[in-house]
């Protein structure tokens, strides 16, 4: 490869020098249109962007030749300025891309550049290493995979007093702070026609890639109803909803009901109130049992690892309030 800089440089005049001349593609001014002595920034004659898509190793010559006879010149010094510019192309609407090389036989790192909004997903190093050999013309199946990140409400439950724990999963990548609302609803989805009870915002330790579960107190953290708030003599669920202002951008179809949102299945109590108990979709098997000065409470679902069993004394509960779910739960009472 041989690319002209200049000719003839000041058609062999006296003093039609080159200082501090440098060569550049990009330069204002034509060496060819301008005169001696040249001191600045010029495009050759020829491009240097020929040399686009090699290799910078190797050997680099600068070869001068004089042609004028009876004059005599010097070359003092000269050096090579290399920019090292990625090659990149543009992926069409189905993923496709090609980037031309022309030192074929090495190996290349390919990378690419994340959409925003997403995170890469593979490869696990964001990089492939390519090798182009001689004899191949076209290398193919060099793929990236990205996604968006995605909230999953995996479970909300009371343990029988004043703690609330919920469960979520982040997959893909950390996300922008979101709330999380709890609701009264008339059924296992959220709509406009819910009504909100109270908004959560997680810290934002809990809203990297993984899965948290939120521990709450009654009375502390948050209100309920029949544990800070009136109960109604109605039937409802208690849902508990992320994002309901859609600020993550989420993968889903639904992006409420598919997976942000989850019905409370569980059972709390504050001292001096009732006791509540909500029901899972499947059937459920509560019992309640006097037993001396306390009242037990047993609540059981195929779902669970382990029924819940809790205690109370019969001067601290008021009523029990239990709702079902599936319609197809069985409840007893009695004393021991």
């Amino acid at each position: 490869m041989r690319v002209e800089l200049v000719t003839d440089a000041g058609n062999g005049e006296a003093g039609a020098n080159l200082s501090q001349t440098i060569f550049d593609d990009e330069a204002t001014t034509a060496i060819a249109e301008d005169f001696p002595p040249f001191a600045g920034r010029f495009r050759p004659e020829g491009f240097l962007s020929a040399f686009d898509g090699y290799t910078a190793n190797g050997t680099w010559q600068l070869e001068v030749t004089d042609d004028k006879f009876g004059l005599g010149g010097t070359l003092n010094n000269w050096s090579l300025a290399l920019t090292m510019g990625e090659r990149t192309d543009f992926t069409d609407g189905f993923g496709n891309y090609g980037i031309q090389v022309a030192d074929v036989g090495n190996t290349f790192r390919v990378r690419q550049t994340t959409p925003p909004g997403f995170f890469p997903t593979a490869p696990a190093t964001g990089m492939q290493l390519v090798t182009v050999a001689p004899e191949v013309s076209t290398k193919t199946g060099v793929n990236f995979a990205n996604q968006r990140p995605d909230f999953r409400m995996i479970s909300a439950t009371g343990d029988g007093g004043t703690g609330i724990s919920i469960t979520y999963e982040i997959i893909n990548g950390d996300i922008a702070p979101v709330s999380i609302d709890i609701l009264q609803s008339s059924d296992a989805l959220f709509d406009v026609g819910d009504t909100l009870i109270v908004t959560l915002f997680p810290e934002p330790a809990d809203l990297t890639v993984g899965t948290h579960t939120v521990n709450l107190v009654l009375g502390v953290d948050i209100v309920l109803p029949g544990a800070g708030i009136a109960d109604l003599n109605t039937d409802y669920r208690l849902l508990f909803s992320a994002d309901t202002s859609n600020t993550v951008d989420e993968p889903d179809i639904d992006p409420l009901n598919e997976d942000n949102t989850v019905a409370f299945a569980g059972v709390y109590h504050e001292v001096g109130g009732p006791v509540m108990a909500f029901g899972f979709n499947t059937a459920d098997t509560l019992t309640v049992a006097r037993n001396g000065l306390n009242v037990e409470f047993d609540f059981d679902n195929a779902s669970m690892t382990n029924p819940l069993q809790t205690s109370y004394p019969v001067a601290d509960v008021t009523q029990f309030r239990l709702r079902g779910a599936g319609g197809d739960d069985n409840f007893s009472s009695g004393a021991k």
